[in-house]
């Protein structure tokens, strides 16, 4: 995947968190912005593949317009030592996505899971791996199989 601009992460190691900002506004931009933060997640695998995991589990928290993707056990109640996250500022205030074809707002959930979804498809990084991929944005217990 290439991406026009690159991504700034940083990290902090209590939690160990991996961060990014996406500022971007447009419905292709932010999918490319999520596009490398599951690249990154990818990129912690081999650090967070415990005996016990099982999901790729991808929160969107819509009160702050943020991604986060961490690796989890059967109960979602055992997180992998890394989680990387993607906080969308461009699309914070707005709570909706801009679409590039017309100025019609879009559902940002439904776009976003979509977006997750057709990526890991054809994503070698992530079918190199034994884990299921899932979406909540609410509470973990009502993910939703990708």
């Amino acid at each position: 995947m290439t991406n026009a601009t690159e991504l700034a992460w940083t990290e902090t190691l209590t939690p160990h968190i991996v961060t990014t900002q996406s500022h971007t506004k447009t419905l292709k931009d932010i999918q490319q912005d999520i596009e490398s933060t599951i690249d990154k997640a990818i990129s912690f695998l081999p650090h967070n593949i415990e005996a016990d995991s099982l999901y790729m589990l991808f929160e969107w928290l819509s009160a702050t317009s943020t991604l986060n993707i961490v690796i989890t056990d059967s109960t979602k109640s055992h997180d992998a030592p890394i989680t990387t996250r993607c906080i969308c500022k461009g699309i914070q205030k707005k709570g909706s996505l801009k679409s590039d074809d017309n100025d019609i707002n879009t559902d940002q959930i439904e776009m976003i899971k979509l977006g997750i979804k057709d990526y890991l498809t054809t994503c070698a990084g992530f079918m190199q791996f034994s884990l299921v991929a899932a979406f909540h944005h609410g509470d973990r217990s009502t993910s939703e199989l990708l």
